[in-house]
């Protein structure tokens, strides 16, 4: 069975409007996506992890806990091992509580959380190949790259404080190899 983390907000949770009600997993869209992909052949179950009011990166002063950012690593190793995670977030983003509440903030938070996730790698498909984690076994010069090139262009705009990035050794193999690679390909000042 393959499984599908959907890591999303009260859009995936599936409130009813104006209640605090939800609608039954089967009207959800990730109970309807489950559903479809098993009526078609696969053999998948599809995992929720929705939040009402999470948003990707930010911070709510009255909702603690709403940053999509923590905790994301976690969930998807508790669900390991994973077929494909959907990141269904930044509606939550456009609210009035933080400075960056428009849809180039929400964009870059979205990009925030898919450069966190590709670094995590496939841990069924690299240990597959190695256990050892002392050195690199999958090539990501050019996935390294194109990260580099999207980060930059998030770093030269003011409005973002803070970038986290992480690697780990189902990334490529060994998690320290992957940081001196994306310090040497970042552009020195």
């Amino acid at each position: 069975m393959r499984q599908i983390l959907v890591y999303g907000d009260s859009l995936s949770w599936g409130i009813i409007p104006e209640t605090r009600k939800r609608f039954a997993f089967e009207e959800r869209w990730p109970g309807a996506l489950e559903k479809e992909l098993n009526a078609s052949g696969s053999n998948v179950r599809v995992i929720e992890d929705c939040l009402n009011g999470r948003q990707t990166v930010w911070e709510d002063p009255f909702k603690p806990g709403r940053n999509g950012l923590q905790g994301l690593a976690q969930r998807i190793e508790i669900n390991s091992p994973l077929a494909l995670v959907i990141l269904m977030l930044g509606t939550n983003d456009f609210q009035f509580c933080h400075p960056y509440s428009n849809a180039w903030a929400a964009a870059q938070g979205v990009s925030v959380l898919i450069v966190y996730v590709r670094w995590l790698g496939n841990r069924k498909g690299i240990e597959e190949v190695t256990t050892t984690w002392d050195k690199t076994v999958v090539e990501r010069k050019a996935d390294l790259e194109n990260r580099v090139q999207i980060l930059q262009r998030v770093v030269n705009d003011k409005r973002i404080r803070k970038i986290f990035a992480f690697a780990n050794n189902h990334y490529a193999g060994h998690a320290p190899d992957t940081i001196r690679l994306f310090e040497k390909l970042w552009p020195k000042q």
